[in-house]
């Protein structure tokens, strides 16, 4: 079966859908990203995690930074 060829959307593209479809993400620097406040270290660790382990699953190993 042949690839389907994916395709790749314009930075304008890029902020129209994000606008349209998933508001609370934001467009920055080439990135699609999303501030999300935890209440403590404990789940701020957990919230991690679950993000790391579905990245992995599909072997999407994308840059993420942490604080708390």
């Amino acid at each position: 079966m042949p690839e389907e060829e994916l395709k790749r959307y314009s930075p304008e593209e890029v902020l129209q859908k994000i606008q349209d479809e998933i508001p609370q993400w934001k467009y920055e620097d080439g990135y699609i990203c999303r501030e999300i406040n935890t209440k403590n270290w404990k789940e701020t660790i957990m919230l991690f995690n679950a993000i790391a382990y579905l990245a992995e699953s599909l072997w999407y190993h994308s840059g993420c930074r942490t604080r708390f």
